[in-house]
């Protein structure tokens, strides 16, 4: 881990059932231009190359959060250029908790109020301005050690 950084972690889609279900649709679309190759229809081959990109984008796809002692940073790469900034200052408080991904804020990826690729754990982020965030989390236990540092840092 890089000096200063108390957490980091990189979250990717890698469900096996969301991969089983784009093998099976990747290969019902190519199934029939393997079968036709001499006829090649063009709907069907822009239909599969955009598919296998999408493919190629949401495996790619990743949520990576970073905690040091000046605040947290997330980035959803393929989404945010550069990572997003939420100061230590402008947070009242955070809480480990579990969640319920579809029921509380629609699934996963970037929601209103939520950064989530997997699981059912994260950290409630609470702002001072009233506002809320969860970011998902695998590494539960490594992420309330990385805030118990900041807090021991910074008593309230």
């Amino acid at each position: 881990m890089k000096s200063g950084l108390l957490f980091y972690e990189k979250q990717q889609f890698r469900q096996w059932w969301l991969w089983v279900l784009l093998a099976v649709i990747n290969v019902v679309m190519v199934y029939p231009l393997i079968i036709n190759s001499d006829i090649v229809r063009l709907p069907a081959l822009v239909g599969e190359t955009v598919l296998l990109l999408i493919t190629f984008w949401l495996w790619r796809l990743a949520l990576v959060t970073k905690i040091d002692k000046k605040g947290i940073y997330v980035k959803f790469e393929s989404f945010h250029r550069n990572f997003k900034f939420y100061d230590w200052k402008n947070i009242d408080y955070c809480e480990i908790k579990k969640y319920n991904p579809i029921m509380d804020y629609g699934g996963w990826g970037i929601r209103i109020g939520a950064y989530n690729v997997s699981g059912n754990t994260g950290v409630l982020i609470y702002f001072k301005d009233g506002k809320k965030l969860m970011l998902g989390t695998n590494k539960e236990e490594e992420l309330f050690a990385a805030l118990n540092q900041i807090e021991s840092k910074n008593p309230s």
